[in-house]
């Protein structure tokens, strides 16, 4: 039987309040279960290899979203979306050591950044352990919920255990990363009620945010190739020669 997330919209509604009235970023006391009305913006797939060797075959699913149905990545909005990291995991550690089976008994070790409209990254949410789904129930999820508009970056630190199958002791740390927007709310977006909010604010923020992350991108630089540094040389001594007969 799949597990349900009961009260979803009471919870977010929330969780959302929390971090208004707390003036930070927090993630919520519970984990979701998968829901088909989730939006999934990227799922990664990652096997046991020779980078990461486990003692028996081992896999996991990482998945970043949001519980918002039909949600665009490029339009995500303060006090309207949360963010949700997934995890599933499955392994053969059972009794034949040849059947992959769902694992709930697997950890991962969460990380997540804000970068605000100064350019200042700060880190919202250390070491946050999440175990993983299982067949029955699907993927488990952290949910988030931001306080700012600005950046959030999503890095898996580094996986803590794998159920029977151990986690080899030299392993790919902050091997995963995602970024996301959160935009300022349009007033036409329903907000839970008691949320006070001044969009000419936000909006400004939200520019400035813009406009510091683009001075930070900077313009790209061609680089000098040694044929051009071989020109300049040679138009260089052709002119200094001609200077130098004129004074003669």
């Amino acid at each position: 039987m799949v597990a349900e997330n009961e009260n979803l919209e009471e919870q977010k509604e929330a969780n959302f309040l929390k971090a208004y009235n707390e003036g930070k970023s927090h993630v919520a006391g519970e984990a979701y279960w998968d829901e088909p009305d989730f939006t999934i913006f990227d799922i990664l797939d990652m096997e046991d290899n020779d980078e990461y060797p486990w003692v028996c075959e081992t896999f996991h699913q990482y998945a970043i979203g949001t519980t918002q149905k039909n949600a665009s990545e490029n339009d995500l909005r303060l006090w309207k979306n949360d963010i949700i990291f997934g995890f599933k995991a499955s392994d053969t550690s059972g009794p034949w050591d040849t059947d992959m089976e769902y694992a709930s008994n697997h950890k991962v070790r969460v990380d997540i950044y804000h970068t605000d409209s100064k350019g200042r990254t700060d880190k919202v949410v250390s070491n946050y352990d999440l175990m993983g789904g299982d067949a029955d129930n699907g993927i488990r999820y952290l949910p988030f919920y931001p306080a700012k508009v600005g950046k959030y970056t999503v890095w898996i630190n580094r996986v803590l255990s794998a159920g029977g199958c151990g986690v080899p002791m030299e392993g790919t740390n902050n091997f995963w990363k995602y970024e996301l927007e959160i935009k300022p709310p349009l007033e036409s977006d329903d907000i839970p009620a008691g949320i006070d909010i001044d969009y000419d604010a936000l909006n400004r923020e939200f520019e400035q945010y813009k406009l510091n992350m683009d001075a930070m991108a900077g313009d790209a630089v061609e680089p000098v190739t040694p044929l051009a540094l071989f020109g300049t040389g040679v138009v260089v001594s052709l002119v200094s020669y001609w200077v130098f007969t004129l004074f003669k």
